[in-house]
């Protein structure tokens, strides 16, 4: 009988799922970080979100530059017009007609929309960068706990293999006594039973692994018939309880979400602006040429074509619109209220966050305190059971009741180090690491 060593029972052990003609890759946690942030397709898109935002800052500030326009025309007259004057006809256009236009327009007051419009897409575009990094914090921290789950399921197997190997090896130790008439056949029965009982459990395990592998895949962008393998292996001592309020001072300074939320207030504010500028005429400069020509050749004289130049401002106000403009400067400012009361309940839902990530861990450091002791315990009771059931000094069920004792304690011990690990994942993106 193989022991297991309480800290080794983390040991990354990832059964073959191979794929034929396909090379095992070999990965750590880390490096399993960095492919799902350059291939997740969430991380992609919002990069591609951001880079739309970006370019909504360059479409926005257009609208503060001069804009220029040219129109040019030319008609042909197939049967000229003319009208009639003391008997006579007289024509009153030539065969071919010219014309060209060249207009620039520039907007000198639009009661802010335009710096508010600006700034508008300037927050978009922040939110944009800020939504992408809390993504890949998120896809991050998936990455992480889903390893961890792998490798409890891992040790897993590891524990359940070796109960099995347990059963079988006082089944053997079973038969032996039965050939020498020392138990009957209902206690070889019996045990063939509880090895049997044994086998569901590594199955178990062992599709708990797959399971985790496949999740895995999906977060790196990869084919799920691509075999991998996470080198890792969980040899550090736990980190000690952290202070909640040095936690809750470092979430309060690098959530992202917090900064987004004042984003949020910023944007609210913007829009509020931009609908206070509906209440303020919009006044435009223009400046405008044109080109004009009429004449039956194909090319005019001097005398038959003219340049003229035009320049002034144009005012526009909305008179009357029914209270619309009222309406959305209410909307707009009950939106700023409600950025603001937003932005606070975040903050007390990240404290709640950075609370309950660190209950956990502390729960689950009790939880590993506890178990490393009782599986220790444990092997110490099946080791002592075992000689004295060779002796005759113990039952079968007094040792198939210690095995099953040693199993439990090492699954427990098992599953607080992984809830450990969780927590501690989940206390780093609680604080905004």
């Amino acid at each position: 009988m193989k022991p297991i060593h309480a800290l080794s029972v983390l040991l990354l052990f990832v059964p073959a799922i191979t794929a034929k003609d396909l090379p095992v890759q070999d990965i750590s946690i880390e490096q399993a970080v960095v492919l799902a942030l350059e291939n997740n397709t969430s991380v992609v898109d919002a990069q591609y979100t951001s880079d739309i935002y970006e370019a909504q800052i360059r479409e926005y500030k257009s609208y503060a530059y001069p804009s220029v326009t040219l129109s040019a025309g030319y008609t042909r007259n197939l049967k000229k017009s003319a009208f009639f004057m003391a008997g006579q006809k007289i024509y009153t256009s030539n065969d071919n007609a010219y014309s060209g236009n060249i207009q620039l327009d520039q907007i000198v007051w639009g009661g802010g929309k335009v710096r508010a419009a600006i700034k508008m897409s300037e927050i978009l575009s922040e939110q944009g960068q800020t939504n992408t990094e809390i993504l890949r914090r998120q896809v991050a921290r998936s990455v992480r706990q889903i390893c961890y789950n792998i490798m409890a399921a891992s040790a897993t197997v590891e524990i359940e293999s070796e109960a099995y190997t347990l059963a079988n090896l006082h089944l053997d130790e079973m038969r032996e006594k039965f050939d020498k008439g020392l138990v009957g056949d209902i206690e070889v029965t019996r045990q063939e039973v509880e090895v049997s009982n044994k086998v569901p459990a590594v199955i178990e395990a062992e599709n708990l692994v797959e399971t985790g592998l496949l999740s895995l895949n999906t977060l790196l962008g990869r084919d799920p018939q691509n075999p991998i393998n996470i080198t890792d292996t969980i040899t550090k001592t736990l980190a000690p309880e952290p202070e909640l309020d040095e936690l809750y001072a470092l979430a309060l300074q690098n959530r992202t979400e917090l900064k987004a939320s004042k984003l949020a207030i910023e944007m609210a504010k913007a829009q509020m602006k931009l609908k206070k500028g509906g209440f303020y005429p919009d006044i435009y400069a223009f400046m405008l040429s044109g080109y004009s020509a009429s004449t039956d050749k194909l090319t005019p004289d001097s005398n038959e074509y003219n340049f003229s130049t035009s320049a002034g401002l144009n005012l526009s106000y909305p008179l009357f619109q029914s209270g619309r403009t009222v309406a959305q400067v209410k909307q707009a400012d009950l939106a700023y209220q409600q950025s603001i009361e937003d932005d606070a309940n975040l903050v007390r839902q990240v404290k709640s966050e950075v609370k309950q990530a660190w209950l956990d861990y502390r729960q689950a450091l009790r939880r590993v305190n506890s178990q490393l002791k009782s599986t220790e315990q444990a092997r110490k009771v099946v080791h002592s059971d075992n000689l004295r059931y060779l002796q005759g000094l113990a039952s079968q069920l007094e040792l198939n009741d210690a095995t099953l004792a040693l199993n439990k304690a090492q699954l427990y011990y098992v599953t607080a180090m992984r809830d450990a690990f969780v927590a501690l994942a989940q206390i780093k993106w609680a604080t905004g690491e």
